[in-house]
């Protein structure tokens, strides 16, 4: 009987500058996906990304964090 994978937490959301300053430390590779939610393409890379993540987070090489983008609130500083 083959084993299966555990599923790892996909990303990180980033809702504060604290978050994105220690996101920043992150050894490896980081992806940053700066989205808002109506957007389909943004959407439809997630399986790629969680593929990827499965496959390749046996030393915390690869990172993915989401910073979501909403009228109401300024998120400019921290994607720049």
């Amino acid at each position: 009987m083959a084993s299966k994978k555990r599923e790892v937490q996909l990303q990180t959301v980033i809702n504060s500058q604290s978050q994105w300053d220690e996101m920043l430390q992150n050894k490896g590779l980081t992806v940053i996906d700066v989205y808002q939610a109506w957007c389909g393409p943004c959407k439809a890379v997630q399986p790629l990304f969680r593929k990827m993540k499965n496959e390749l987070n046996e030393d915390e090489i690869l990172h993915f964090v989401v910073v979501r983008i909403s009228c109401s609130l300024n998120y400019c500083s921290l994607v720049i």
